[in-house]
């Protein structure tokens, strides 16, 4: 009814309903925002289309497996209309209906993500700075942890030593 599909368009996370074909039937304006593709865009695409893990054979295999089970729970990443990609869990729901329908809500989960990877970044520097060595050696391989977790190319750490403050 109205109202149902009111609240689905303006849910906080993206929604959408697939045939067992994997074809977008439905898709909520949070969904829409979330991949940069407009609601017609996404009308005429397929699952195989926004999913970045799964190949096309891998994403109809997951599909029968929710047919069988009848839902599930799970995180992905999908790619945006400009190519990159972000983290989703899924909530999916299949129902027998008109053919047979799966439903789905999509969450971002980029910021959670991105909370556990500093969160892991955080324990490793502070074990290595918790390790007998030279101080040196230890920023090094702090800079090094810092390099490989953001991907920057360059790393500096400003240390006092007396009234200076020295690069590493």
């Amino acid at each position: 009814d109205a109202h149902n599909q009111m609240i689905l368009r303006t849910a906080m996370d993206g929604f959408c309903t697939a045939d067992v074909e994997g074809r977008l039937l439905e898709v909520n304006d949070t969904y829409c925002r979330m991949s940069g593709y407009s609601r017609e865009e996404l009308l005429s695409m397929r699952i195989p289309q926004l999913s970045a893990l799964e190949m096309p054979i891998d994403n109809a295999a997951h599909i029968q497996r929710i047919i069988a089970m009848g839902e599930d729970r799970f995180e992905s990443q999908h790619r945006r209309k400009d190519g990159t990609t972000f983290p989703l869990e899924i909530s999916v729901q299949y129902r027998a209906v008109e053919g047979g329908l799966i439903f789905a809500f999509l969450r971002d989960i980029t910021e959670r993500k991105n909370a556990e990877a500093y969160g892991d970044m955080s324990r490793e520097i502070l074990q290595i700075l918790g390790e007998p060595g030279d101080l040196r050696g230890l920023i090094r391989r702090v800079i090094a942890v810092l390099k490989a977790r953001t991907g920057f190319d360059a790393v500096g750490i400003r240390l006092q030593d007396g009234e200076d403050f020295p690069y590493f």
